[in-house]
């Protein structure tokens, strides 16, 4: 069933199951898939909220919402809901319109969005995110997010001047001896674009352009 998806929103749906078993739910329900989607991929929402106050209450508002029972085994492999089956099968829909070869969680964020009267789908609605903006996003992430979720007086904009900028400082600093590759540009919450070129990383400002850390190897211990 999962032999398309890439293994975050693999994770995802593991992370998912996990969360149903703590909650002591017998089904795997909307706002569990949510707070997979938050613990294995909360840059991603982030990305589309732009509000970090706003993706850090989603998990409070579901315990508030939700009733808990006493917690299940986690080897348990706790059903879908119908609602998340009809989630999952939205996933793959806005994968194939989309000519994407693999279903990401993008588009378990944007499957949750069509299940408009779920739980899942109504906290984020309240957030004030929309599937709209979210297919926009994922089709066209340069373009997307520099115009539609970047202050107006944003020194970087788009992620070509991210590009240009990060690998300006790595010429600087390493010269030609380390190969990057092509560059992945990724806007973060707080308005930071991370730059990666295969060992290469780059953190930079996008208020400002102001370079928040670089270098080669693990961007682990780096936070925005």
């Amino acid at each position: 069933m999962f032999e398309r998806y890439t293994e975050r929103a693999r994770r995802v749906i593991f992370y998912a199951r996990y969360e149903a078993s703590q909650f002591g739910s017998p089904m795997i329900e909307t706002e569990h898939l949510l707070l997979g989607l938050l613990r294995e991929d909360k840059n991603m929402v982030g990305r589309f909220l732009q509000d970090l106050p706003a993706v850090e209450s989603i998990g409070e508002e579901i315990k508030s919402r939700t009733t808990s029972r006493e917690k299940a085994s986690n080897w348990i492999d706790l059903p879908l809901t119908n609602e998340c089956k009809r989630i999952l099968a939205y996933a793959l829909e806005e994968s194939e319109s989309l000519k994407h070869r693999q279903i990401g969680t993008e588009h378990l964020l944007m499957g949750i969005l069509r299940e408009e009267e779920c739980l899942a789908a109504t906290i984020l609605y309240e957030r004030r995110l929309r599937l709209d903006a979210v297919r926009q996003g994922v089709s066209h992430p340069s373009e997307s997010f520099s115009m539609q979720f970047l202050p107006n007086d944003v020194m970087v904009r788009d992620s070509e001047t991210a590009t240009r900028i990060a690998i300006a400082i790595w010429l600087a600093a390493y010269g030609g001896k380390t190969a990057g590759g092509v560059p992945s540009v990724d806007l973060l919450v707080s308005h930071v674009w991370r730059v990666t070129a295969g060992p290469l990383f780059a953190f930079i400002q996008g208020l400002d352009g102001k370079v928040l850390s670089m270098g080669i190897g693990s961007m682990g211990n780096h936070n925005v």
